[in-house]
């Protein structure tokens, strides 16, 4: 089982890696070094794990069975982006690649664009390893 603080730190690292990516273009090195950061820190808990749940329930996060009720600045606006595109939960497998960790959190943080032909429980992110799931925006 894995201690609270680790959850906590995915979730960190998430909205820090989510709130520069909205700064900074995809190869300024501050975005590579929480992208790595993040990397690492997914791929250590997967493996332990298998499938990392992050959901959104309310006003909080949700990680695994742990609810955060701490919320910072950070955390705040990241959640209100999620929500506003419509995303619920993210699931995150073991084996997650980088190269399919970097257009997810870049997709997350650009402007929220509706496809009308999108399917409703299928997000932009989904990849192989990771999806996302909720309901779209009108």
């Amino acid at each position: 089982m894995k201690d609270r603080q680790e959850y906590f730190a995915v979730i960190q690292d998430l909205a820090q890696t989510i709130q520069a990516a909205t700064i900074y273009p995809e190869n300024h090195q501050r975005i590579q070094q929480l992208f790595a950061r993040l990397h690492k820190r997914i791929g250590q808990m997967t493996s332990s794990i298998g499938t990392l749940h992050i959901g959104i329930i309310g006003d909080h996060f949700v990680v695994d069975e742990f609810p955060f009720l701490e919320m910072n600045p950070a955390l705040r606006k990241l959640l209100g982006d999620i929500r506003e595109k419509g995303i619920e939960k993210f699931s995150i497998r073991t084996g997650l690649t980088y190269g399919e960790l970097s257009p997810s959190i870049t997709g997350a943080s650009s402007p929220s664009r509706r496809n009308p032909s999108q399917s409703p429980r299928r997000r932009p992110c989904s990849r192989d390893r990771i999806s996302c799931s909720g309901r779209p925006r009108s």
